[in-house]
């Protein structure tokens, strides 16, 4: 996978599903090489404090779609 579908990735479920999410490195270039995903980075979600057990299960069935069907 590269930059370009981690990037599609993020804005399928922006647009879809209307979850957002951060794509790259960050700040952690270093722990994306120990981690062998440098230089493409991530798909990051943002749970935080005030997110349900069903918002993260609606992302997790949501990323599950996208990822079932292809980029």
């Amino acid at each position: 996978t590269d930059i370009t579908d981690i990037a599609e990735l993020a804005f399928i479920l922006a647009d879809k599903y209307a979850i957002a999410t951060r794509v790259g490195l960050h700040c952690a270039p270093n722990a994306h090489k120990t981690l062998g995903t440098y230089p493409t980075g991530t798909l990051r979600f943002s749970f935080g404090w005030n997110n349900t057990a069903e918002e993260v299960n609606v992302a997790l069935q949501a990323l599950k779609e996208v990822l079932a069907h292809g980029l």
